[in-house]
């Protein structure tokens, strides 16, 4: 069993498209917004060692669960038009779960027991959103680089 305490922040680009559909002669009327969520996420895993006797190099499977808090919401827009008259942002907006659960599975490697490199699959249990039309789900792919202080402190 392995705990960890993370920081994380999601990311998205939505395309935001005006009532209307044209703008200056155009059907291509769509808006980017650019959403950025973070969460103070702990977590618990179960491990799988494949070459425990390995001093260099480990490759680890892992399991866990995730409890994900959420801390901040960020929205931005990156167009010509103002997307915030016009696109159903109050829908989501400061509206997001104070805590979701969610779980993980992927592989680690470990070097020398000291840094950790994982590719992962995360997918959310319960929703992170939950209003009368929209339910929100997070699900996501991963690479982190993990860095084991208590090792390092103890050389």
């Amino acid at each position: 069993m392995r705990p960890s305490l993370n920081f994380q922040q999601y990311g998205r680009i939505e395309y935001a498209r005006s009532p209307d559909g044209f703008v200056f002669g155009s059907n291509q009327a769509y808006n980017k917004l650019e959403n950025k969520l973070s969460y103070l996420t702990c977590s618990i895993y179960a491990n799988h060692v494949f070459n425990a006797e390995s001093k260099k190099l480990k490759i680890i499977f892992f399991f866990g669960l995730d409890n994900n808090f959420f801390i901040n919401e960020k929205i931005r827009e990156l167009g010509l038009l103002d997307t915030f008259s016009f696109y159903p942002r109050s829908e989501y907006e400061s509206r997001w779960n104070a805590y979701y659960l969610s779980y993980s599975y992927g592989f680690r490697f470990r070097i020398f027991d000291l840094l950790g490199i994982s590719t992962f699959y995360n997918r959310g249990i319960s929703a992170a959103l939950k209003t009368e039309n929209l339910e929100v789900k997070n699900y996501s792919f991963g690479v982190s680089l993990d860095v084991d202080l208590l090792n390092i402190l103890r050389d």
